[in-house]
């Protein structure tokens, strides 16, 4: 296996994602011109400062994130072909291993080596967590609806994502790469 092959690989991932009828090209279409005007009422929404309890964006965290894990199980045909590919190219992935490895084993050099133990602090769980909850705690001092909004979906992220990836890479064995 080759540079070759991971490059057929990608391209062949491109072209099924990224195939007409797509969620990108299914909101285009469904554009309406009053589109604009709702999305600009939204943002004006979110600069009031109007008061908000802890409660309410507690529930709020945990209707997104009930509503986010039990998504699936409103899936379309399309949705479930998208999961099915993203599945197989994924545990294709599997036999690159070696490859990939090498791959990057061959292109180290200082300034990456360098670099590698910044993105590796900030996608470290702790840090995520602190972030977002700074950005959401500043909205709460400042009563700024925008920031407290930002932090509570940053959190929702990391909350979501925690859940599905910690016991998928377990149960795979799929630690941090090296």
């Amino acid at each position: 296996m080759g540079k070759k092959l991971i490059y057929n690989i990608i391209v062949v991932t491109l072209i099924i994602f990224c195939t007409p009828g797509t969620s990108a090209q299914n909101i285009h279409r469904d554009y309406k011109p009053n589109h604009f005007n709702k999305i600009k009422n939204s943002i004006d929404s979110l600069n009031t400062t109007e008061s908000r309890s802890m409660e309410s964006d507690i529930s709020e965290f945990t209707g997104y994130v009930g509503k986010v894990l039990s998504s699936p199980t409103n899936w379309g045909l399309r949705d479930l072909y998208n999961a099915g590919g993203f599945l197989l190219l994924s545990a294709g992935s599997f036999l690159l291993d070696d490859e990939v490895r090498k791959v990057f084993s061959k292109n180290r050099n200082k300034t990456f080596d360098k670099l590698e133990p910044v993105g590796y602090a900030y996608g470290a769980p702790l840090n995520a967590v602190s972030g977002a909850l700074l950005v959401y705690f500043s909205g709460v001092v400042s009563n700024s609806n925008w920031l407290r909004n930002t932090g509570l979906m940053l959190t929702e992220t990391i909350f979501v994502v925690g859940i599905i990836q910690i016991p998928t890479r377990i149960i795979f064995g799929r630690g941090r790469p090296y």
